[in-house]
């Protein structure tokens, strides 16, 4: 609405508007949806009338909860190098897990259960590295 004197009205002019906005307000505009409750609900109310209403939604983010593709291994590394003080060995654990992606997406690790021990951990050290089919490496990283 825009609201301008006549160009032809010299001088003062006193105006008094009342101005009422309609149309549907939503309740609440966060929705997450995950593998456990994979449906969700938006409430929205208009509070004077019935609106005519078009409805689209669209996702940010896709967050995956994986489970490995087959059973893992606990080897135990056996170089010289791969062994704390008093030779107590150190154990790599070995996961393999499957997941399809149609067009190039930007990927976050996260393993719940290590994160947030760094210092608290039972685990001397959180080491990981992710290969693709071909054995390549795709990332790498340390306690998340």
């Amino acid at each position: 609405m825009t609201l301008a004197q006549n160009w032809r009205s010299l001088g003062e002019s006193n105006v008094d508007i009342d101005f009422q906005f309609h149309g549907p307000e939503i309740q609440e505009s966060h929705l997450e949806l995950s593998q456990a409750m994979p449906f969700g609900s938006v409430s929205l109310m208009s509070l004077h009338q019935a609106e005519p209403l078009s409805c689209s939604g669209s996702f940010k983010f896709l967050d995956l909860t994986l489970t490995p593709s087959s059973e893992g291994s606990v080897n135990s590394l056996h170089s010289s190098r791969d062994q704390f003080f008093e030779n107590r060995p150190l154990y790599e654990l070995v996961l393999t897990y499957e997941l399809e992606i149609a067009e190039s997406s930007e990927i976050t690790f996260r393993a719940p259960l290590l994160c947030d021990v760094l210092y608290d951990s039972e685990f001397e050290s959180q080491l990981w590295m992710i290969y693709d089919s071909n054995k390549k490496l795709v990332a790498k990283g340390d306690a998340l």
